[in-house]
């Protein structure tokens, strides 16, 4: 909401990105450690999103786009990484989806960090840091986070 060029999207195009988890890296010393996280108990997370439409220079067709809404990282994350995807509880999912709400103090709240216990993670393959490795061998598990 910060960012000019999110400012309206925020306020009138808010969407869900259902995602079954997402990757982050852990940086020590001069390495990245990739992870997959993902929520414990259900198989699907409600990601805040916004999305716009635009055209580019002189282009007839529209593109349309979306942008996940990060935060802050709750606990469980923190020791991966400093942000993290809003995940919405099941409850918020109407209220941050009613096009009625346009001010953005009326979701505001709903920006903030999942509990963590909701999360778990696990270590995966550096082989997840090249889309040539379209493969499920990307998300095979190598250790435990939580």
């Amino acid at each position: 909401m910060e960012k000019r060029s999110y400012a309206k999207a925020f306020q009138r195009r808010r969407c869900i990105v259902p995602l079954s988890g997402f990757y982050e890296w852990k940086k020590e010393d001069k390495s990245k450690r990739p992870f997959a996280i993902h929520l414990r108990d259900n198989s699907i997370m409600s990601v805040a999103g916004v999305w716009e439409r635009w055209q580019r220079g002189d282009e007839a067709e529209a593109v349309h786009s979306f942008s996940i809404v990060t935060t802050r990282a709750n606990t469980f994350m923190a020791d991966i990484h400093d942000r993290m995807p809003v995940i919405l509880d099941e409850r918020d999912v109407e209220h941050w989806l009613d096009p009625e709400v346009q001010e953005p103090e009326q979701v505001l709240p709903l920006v903030r960090p999942c509990p963590p216990e909701w999360l778990t993670a696990y270590e995966v393959s550096t082989a997840v840091n090249s889309s040539m490795n379209n493969s499920p061998d990307v998300l095979r598990r190598i250790s435990v986070q939580a």
